[in-house]
């Protein structure tokens, strides 16, 4: 295993993750090692495949977006996703729903947290 892999810390990992577009050839030239190198790595440190480990940071990620208030178009668009269409395709096999749906509850939650606030004002 490359040694240069374990001094990557975790939010490195994510920042390189993103410059990258989540694709797992382009992290392994980012990180000067090969595809198989980089995919030793990921399975003895995480159990998974390369291209699950991604794609939960991707979708990590996703999430933080729209619960900032991004978009589906943006978010998707941030995440390097050619199409809205195959982010919320990649969203709902994730998470059994839509990302508008997460949007939704999103904005229910924080409608009800403010009206909760003015109830104890």
């Amino acid at each position: 295993m490359s040694r240069r892999l374990l001094l990557i810390t975790e939010g490195e990992w994510l920042k390189r993750a993103h410059a990258a577009r989540y694709c797992v050839g382009t992290l392994a030239k980012r990180c000067g090692v090969s595809t198989s190198t980089l995919g030793r790595h990921i399975r003895a440190t995480t159990g998974q495949t390369p291209h699950d480990w991604v794609r939960k940071l991707r979708m990590a990620r996703a999430l933080e977006l729209l619960t900032d208030g991004t978009s589906v178009k943006e978010t998707a668009a941030e995440l390097g996703y050619k199409s809205p269409y195959h982010f919320a395709r990649d969203f709902r096999d994730n998470r059994s729903y839509p990302p508008s749906e997460h949007v939704r509850r999103v904005r229910h939650c924080m409608e009800t947290r403010k009206m909760t606030d003015l109830d104890m004002q």
